[in-house]
């Protein structure tokens, strides 16, 4: 079979299109479908790519404003780079967010007040995608911590 640009097109159209039908595939996730010989599409199948989620800490930390999460202040930074997915799961009831040694936010820099804390209520995951601004933060400020109250840290995964 002859595929020309124009096809190629057709397909990716065909397929984007057929995408929208299955909105519930993550990031971790992919769709293919057969081509037929009239360049029509059948079959979509959904394949699942394994996680490449690292567990850096696991077990219950309560987190309160006297007692932030600094388990690994120090080597956080050694782990990472700008692109690394930071996820946090938590339960309780409270509020807070990853942040600096010196309590400002891992992704814009600002503190308190406007420091972004995220409202917990039952087990959530915070999920943060460093950049190049987060690991000079980081590397600046001292390190990692999780601050807020009211919430337990249940898991630290990077990805």
């Amino acid at each position: 079979m002859n595929m020309d640009a124009n096809n190629n097109q057709d397909i990716i159209i065909k397929l984007a299109s057929a995408l929208q039908a299955y909105a519930h595939i993550s990031r971790n996730m992919f769709m293919l479908s057969n081509v037929n010989v009239d360049n029509g599409l059948s079959s979509p199948r959904v394949y699942s790519i394994p996680s490449m989620e690292s567990t850096l800490w696991e077990g219950e930390f309560a987190v309160t404003w006297g007692t932030p999460f600094d388990a690994l202040k120090d080597t956080f930074l050694s782990k990472v780079k700008a692109g690394t997915i930071l996820r946090v799961y938590v339960d309780g009831k409270g509020q807070g967010t990853a942040v600096t040694a010196w309590w400002n936010n891992i992704l814009t820099g600002k503190g308190d007040p406007d420091r972004g804390d995220i409202m917990v209520d039952g087990p959530a995951k915070w999920e943060f995608e460093l950049t190049d601004l987060s690991i000079q933060l980081l590397t600046e400020q001292d390190g990692f911590l999780l601050v807020g109250d009211g919430y337990t840290v249940k898991k630290v995964t990077i990805e």
